[in-house]
């Protein structure tokens, strides 16, 4: 019984460190997918940059000009599920609406932006919104969507909601 014992241990240990992988191979093994990586992101980070430049070629007087024509009429938020007590993955999902009105004779193009905010009006999450909107001249638009909060700290420290609209041109 002791030799058979002996045997197993013998050959886990054996087997164990056959295949084992080092630290430095992992090491590498990580570096070339963060390289793959990186190349995958660089034309997603050449086009934000065209993007920001093409935005600072905006002169301040049609920036205060768009600023004047949009007006942000009404925030809603509601809770769709309340599960901010799951022992295992506790979050809550909102549902919101912002109104926009344009008072300009152009149609305004702009990227909505909806934040969640404690009671000293700190930003504890924004919502992902990367589609942006057309608001009609003289007319309103509706920019709805839903978002989830999921660290209970942000759900319990949650106070009230802001609305903005960024990167206006005029169409």
């Amino acid at each position: 019984m002791k030799k058979l014992l002996g045997i197993v241990v013998l050959s886990l240990l054996f087997f164990n460190n056959s295949y084992g992988e080092t630290v430095n191979q992992r090491l590498d093994a990580l570096e070339k997918r963060l390289e793959k990586i990186e190349e995958l992101l660089n034309p997603l980070i050449s086009l934000k940059e065209n993007v920001n430049s093409s935005n600072t070629n905006v002169d301040k007087a049609q920036q205060e000009k768009l600023n004047k024509c949009i007006k942000i009429n009404d925030i809603k938020t509601s809770v769709i599920n309340d599960e901010r007590y799951n022992e295992f993955f506790p979050y809550v999902e909102y549902s919101w609406m912002i109104s926009y009105s344009n008072s300009c004779d152009k149609d305004i193009i702009g990227t909505p932006t909806f934040s969640f905010l404690d009671k000293d009006k700190l930003i504890l999450h924004e919502a992902m919104i990367f589609n942006p909107v057309l608001i009609p001249a003289k007319g309103s638009y509706n920019a709805k969507g839903t978002e989830m909060l999921t660290a209970k700290e942000k759900i319990d420290r949650l106070h009230s909601s802001s609305a903005g609209l960024k990167s206006l041109q005029f169409q």
